[in-house]
Order: structure tokens, then C-alpha cells, then sequence
């Protein structure tokens, strides 16, 4: 579902970043030093009419799904 919503543009999708940070290997003398992580945050809002009262409430659910890749030397 969350990967349609990226697809398709999904009203619900809040934020989709990628950062990447770290150096480059040196004559194989570094195990790993680049890592980029990719983060979606996904708001999920409902609204309900509270009893007797006649106004919306609002509930928010913050969905966040993160991957972080390390790039090794060779």
C-alpha cells in the first residue's frame, strides 16, 4: 500500500527524502563510508463528528519507513 501511494501520488504521502552522506574509499584502506538512507513519512487523517457537539475532531497517525544502504569497498 505504501509503495502505491508513492506511485500514484497519495494525498496521504507527508515527506519522501533521500540523504546521503560519507566519503569515498581510499586504496581499499576503508571497510564502508558512504551510507544514504531513504525516509517516507506517511500522515494517515481521519475525522469523525463528536457527539452532541456538531464539530470534526481530527486524528493523525505518523507512518515512517526508513532504509539506510552502506556502500563497501572493494
Amino acid at each position: 500500500m505504501y509503495l502505491a501511494s508513492i506511485a500514484g501520488g497519495h494525498p496521504g504521502l507527508s515527506k519522501f527524502g533521500l540523504l546521503a552522506m560519507g566519503q569515498q574509499c581510499v586504496m581499499g584502506q576503508t571497510v564502508w563510508r558512504v551510507t544514504e538512507k531513504i525516509s517516507l513519512t506517511l500522515v494517515n487523517e481521519a475525522r469523525a463528528t463528536a457527539m452532541g457537539d456538531g464539530f470534526n475532531r481530527s486524528m493523525q497517525q505518523l507512518d515512517e519507513i526508513s532504509l539506510s544502504i552502506k556502500h563497501r569497498c572493494a
